[in-house]
């Protein structure tokens, strides 16, 4: 029922106080043709987000939401301003993974009330766009079903920091996200209010005023467009990771528009008062409202909220959309995968040298791979015909020149699903604010296999200087290890806390960022102390400065230029730099 201010507010202190709430044709190289979901997103790990929930009208998914409690779901109030009649049209699906294949875990409750705040008028842009579905019972937290922390009034999401939104929704206008409807997840950077305005102003929308960010606004997202969430993904989570713990800051409000160019999603701040929303939203202009919740005093399930049981992979990585990384190449041995590599064009391959010390006939290389326990219509097995390692490497542990050249007995056809990466040339400068991405299917961590089906892992990871990489081994000595081992043919990307790396059977794929001519090759993954070890970052040989001797030795083979100097120089897409940790087979 639609209940009074005075009575909205009663029972939304008692919700505070509860006891509960604790190519087909070739595009060019570093193109792939298929592109993640969730608006520039990709599937999530089965688990990853237990407090995902999917409001049902007649047993039809309409918006997301995140558990809050045993009985208790956020969400937005426009999902349910104009269908309030009947409280038994809505259910509430917990616990899911694959909308168009439940699992044993998913739940599906009734529900027993419905709260709209008492600010929400109904209008785009509203504020108070923010609901509170009681259940009809409590459920029972499993490793799939668990709660989201709430922050207190007080609480301040760094505008630097990147968060995460969650949902089942449109991958683009008007085209829903294909079966088996896989939960999507997308990352985005906090924006301030004041830039938010500018990009709104700077593209105005009918039915929007002039600067309609508000003081209980704040957004999140890219310039450029392309990640978002999507119709169907509103009344969702957006949750920031804070002291190691998921904590929800916004509720997915989405607009008119879909990743469609530098524009933002609104959201509200949380520092008002007790009790009052406020609204975050992420990118392209109208791509949607994130509305923050303040609830001061709301006590989370102590020992669950925020902590997700399910890890995702390639230590701390996530299951690739299929098709999104065409290059990725694996180098097999009785099954099982030794060293990835990279197509540069349809005979050549990159990869690193160590991978090839003990000789190569024994390897198959398989192409166009998704699940390796599973080979899809699109994979191709071929044989190496010869490995050009590079004559400085030594082949012990931090050699230089840790890269070699492996030609296939024959030519490919390129295809959707096998595609050239873009090598840089000899002048290439990746920015050390840059984020790239590390793909395989290596150990997820040091010991342990990619479980089946073995699906292809990516890595977002920040770059380090040389300097910084160096001081961080320096600080953390091993004891087969130098002093400044990385040397000027490497570069360095990860966390300096560990926990996200590559791992064995990694080695030899490729660390690609995005440059003008599309996915880059800036490294390959060559060496590291352990998987995901604080203070050791992952090292990568360097391939802007192999340039040269890759065209000595690959026959009319081309380079792109790429400088990132201010490619993410924007004040909204800010990135954290930071080291992380690798390892190698």
């Amino acid at each position: 029922m639609f209940c009074s201010k005075s009575s909205n507010m009663a029972v939304l202190q008692t919700v505070i106080a509860s006891p509960l709430i604790s190519s087909s044709s070739f595009t060019g190289c570093g193109k792939p043709i298929n592109s993640p979901r969730i608006v520039g997103g990709q599937p999530a790990s089965n688990g990853s987000w237990p407090w995902q929930v999917s409001i049902l009208q007649s047993f039809y998914p309409i918006c997301g939401g995140s558990l809050i409690a045993e009985q208790w779901v956020l969400s937005a109030a426009h999902c349910f301003f104009n269908s309030m009649g009947s409280l038994l049209q809505y259910n509430v699906l917990l616990g899911a993974y694959q909308l168009s294949n439940l699992s044993d875990n998913a739940v599906i409750s009734d529900v027993e009330q419905i709260i709209l705040h008492p600010d929400y008028n109904g209008l785009s842009g509203s504020t108070g766009d923010i609901a509170l579905i009681k259940l009809k019972s409590p459920v029972k937290f499993t490793n799939y079903i668990l709660p989201i922390c709430l922050p207190e009034s007080s609480t301040q999401f760094p505008l630097n920091e990147y968060c995460w939104v969650t949902g089942w929704g449109d991958i683009r206008s008007e085209v829903p996200l294909p079966d088996p409807r896989t939960l999507q997840e997308v990352k985005v950077p906090l924006i301030i209010r004041e830039i938010c305005n500018i990009l709104y102003n700077s593209r105005p929308v009918l039915g929007l005023g002039w600067d309609p960010i508000k003081q209980d606004m704040i957004c999140a997202g890219y310039p450029e467009g392309g990640k978002d969430s999507c119709q169907g993904d509103s009344g969702g989570p957006l949750v920031c990771q804070l002291e190691g713990v998921w904590t929800q800051a916004g509720v997915e409000l989405v607009g008119a528009e879909l990743s469609r160019g530098p524009s933002k999603r609104r959201t509200t701040e949380a520092s008002r008062q007790r009790g009052e929303p406020m609204a975050v939203v992420p990118s392209s202009l109208l791509l949607g409202l994130l509305q923050l919740i303040v609830l001061k005093d709301v006590a989370s399930s102590e020992a669950v909220c925020g902590q997700s049981v399910i890890s995702p992979r390639i230590v701390g990585g996530n299951p690739a959309p299929e098709g999104a990384w065409p290059w990725q190449v694996s180098f097999m041995e009785k099954n099982q995968p030794i060293c990835g590599g990279s197509l540069i064009n349809e005979k050549w391959v990159v990869s690193a040298a160590h991978c090839f010390t003990k000789g190569y006939e024994q390897y198959d290389v398989l192409l166009g791979a998704y699940q390796l326990s599973i080979p899809p219509s699109s994979l191709v097995v071929t044989a190496v015909g010869q490995v050009i390692s590079h004559p400085d490497y030594n082949g012990n542990d931090g050699s230089p020149g840790d890269i070699a050249l492996v030609e296939l007995t024959a030519s490919l056809d390129l295809s959707d699903y096998i595609l050239p990466v873009c090598l840089p040339d000899s002048s290439a400068q990746f920015s050390m604010d840059t984020s790239c991405w590390v793909t395989g299917w290596g150990q997820v961590k040091d010991g342990e296999a990619l479980p089946p089906p073995q699906t292809l892992q990516e890595l977002e990871v920040p770059l380090i200087d040389r300097d910084t990489c160096n001081s961080l081994f320096n600080s953390a000595p091993a004891p087969d290890l130098p002093q400044n081992p990385v040397l000027d043919d490497m570069i360095c990307a990860g966390y300096p806390e560990g926990g996200k790396d590559a791992c064995h059977g990694d080695s030899g794929g490729p660390l690609v960022c995005r440059c003008d001519a599309g996915w880059t090759l800036a490294g390959v993954v060559s060496w590291g102390e352990g998987c995901a070890e604080p203070k050791h970052p992952g090292v990568y040989t360097l391939v802007p400065y192999y340039a040269n001797w890759i065209s000595d030795n690959v026959p009319n083979i081309s380079f792109v230029a790429c400088n990132h100097a201010g490619w993410h120089s924007a004040p909204i897409m800010t990135l954290f730099l930071a080291p992380l940790a690798l390892a190698l087979p």
